[in-house]
């Protein structure tokens, strides 16, 4: 995970990534996402400063056997700026922008347990119908599960039935599989309230584990243009890992004799 990754999970929380950009809509209305200083000035528009500051907050280190895990948590702050030509406009961006954000970072989740509907259909591969994905169903209970873990450990979530490895899930309108060695030991997280990202992750998948919005101003820019501004920082924490192999333990060094030169 880079800056760049977590840039571009700010700007998907923030807005759709399509055409090779990203954009907000307020109903069908299309409002543009850029970066900096990025293409042509259209209003209304949104534009994202990533990075303004960039602080260490902690350095953790894990080691179990051979295995070593190095997670650094860091804290971004990204400034934020809404530019309209009409002042309500500008507020009515800010607003529902507000919303979709709360919905990333307020989630409500029920958690389930195993049950003896799933069915083993391989060694070590487990079906169950009950969480099948219902798209055209607004009763649709399981319709958003983003999570499987065992024995508190993430599974891998595949994009299809033959992608599916040992532990690793995937849903679809059929059913839920699930590859693990302990299906009893199964935990599955289903969203009910709140927003996810499009692949299914949650902000805390995406390594981001905290937001808070400051410095929310209302400006005028721009006066020969009579430009109305809105402008925030979007403050958060995030963590990042690295793993690496962790080197033997040497018990013993034998040194060969020393050969003396006269």
């Amino acid at each position: 995970m880079n800056t760049n990754f977590i840039t571009k999970s700010i700007l998907e929380l923030m807005g759709t990534h399509e055409d090779g950009g990203y954009n907000f809509y307020i109903k069908d209305k299309k409002i543009p996402i850029l970066l900096g200083k990025d293409k042509t000035t259209v209003y209304p528009e949104i534009r994202v400063t990533p990075f303004i500051e960039k602080n260490l907050l902690q350095h953790q280190k894990y080691i179990e056997d051979t295995y070593k895990e190095y997670r650094d948590w860091e804290s971004g702050v990204f400034q934020v700026d809404i530019f309209s030509k009409k002042i309500v406009e500008a507020h009515n961006i800010y607003d529902v922008l507000m919303d979709r954000l709360y919905d990333f970072f307020n989630l409500e989740t029920v958690i389930y347990n195993y049950n003896d509907d799933f069915e083993e259909i391989k060694p070590n591969l487990y079906k169950n119908i009950a969480y099948a994905i219902e798209p055209d169903s607004k009763k649709a209970l399981f319709k958003n599960i983003y999570g499987v873990e065992v024995k508190n450990k993430k599974l891998t979530r595949v994009n299809s039935l033959d992608e599916i490895i040992p532990n690793s899930y995937y849903v679809n309108e059929e059913a839920l599989y699930i590859n693990t060695d302990c299906i009893e030991c199964i935990k599955i997280k289903a969203l009910m309230q709140g927003r996810l990202f499009k692949n299914g992750d949650s902000y805390s998948d995406r390594g981001i584990h905290y937001y808070e919005e400051t410095k929310q101003k209302n400006l005028s820019s721009l006066e020969d243009n009579e430009v109305e501004r809105i402008s925030f920082d979007m403050y958060f924490i995030y963590s990042h890992k690295r793993e690496r192999e962790q080197l033997p333990n040497i018990k013993r060094v034998t040194y060969g004799k020393k050969h003396y030169v006269r």
